[in-house]
């Protein structure tokens, strides 16, 4: 059904080849992989896709939506934005080449780069990021300034947030 949905907007090939971009790049992870249901894992690629393509709102909330019928130990809202912002931290970590495995996001990089995939290897992950957090974090902390977070070790996602 949701796919219908978005296959019907002119716009939706380059939402569906990010959110398989993201959903390959969550395979190179084990920690995101088998940490998020995989309806959740496959929406969260497709809602951080849209987010990072300025999609409509309405799209967004069609996803939720969708979503919801899905069980989860948690909010299923919160749980969809919670992998959305982990494939985001995993896509920025791993273009900073802050991941082990970052000489294979290059191949994955190269593969999403061609213009039949809509060259979504391009966009850049930043501004999502930033939106999402702003959209999940109280008003007093959107101005604090995270520079100092920036570090280089390699290994798990949660170890290091690149983003600012």
């Amino acid at each position: 059904m949701l796919l219908a949905i978005f296959v019907s907007t002119a716009q939706a090939g380059p939402w569906i080849s990010l959110a398989k971009f993201l959903l390959e790049l969550a395979m190179l992870e084990p920690e995101i992989q088998h940490g998020f249901p995989h309806a959740y894992l496959a929406a969260g690629a497709l809602a951080a896709a849209l987010r990072v393509c300025d999609a409509p709102e309405k799209k967004r909330q069609e996803l939720v939506k969708d979503v919801m019928i899905w069980p989860a130990q948690y909010s299923s809202e919160e749980l969809l934005v919670s992998c959305e912002e982990e494939l985001l931290q995993l896509w920025i970590r791993c273009k900073d080449e802050m991941v082990e495995f970052h000489h294979v996001f290059r191949f994955l990089e190269a593969k999403y780069s061609y213009h039949s995939r809509f060259e979504v290897a391009y966009l850049s992950p930043a501004g999502a990021l930033k939106a999402l957090r702003e959209e999940r974090e109280p008003e007093d902390f959107r101005d604090f300034d995270l520079d100092w977070m920036r570090c280089g070790i390699t290994g798990s996602l949660r170890q290091c947030d690149p983003v600012a």
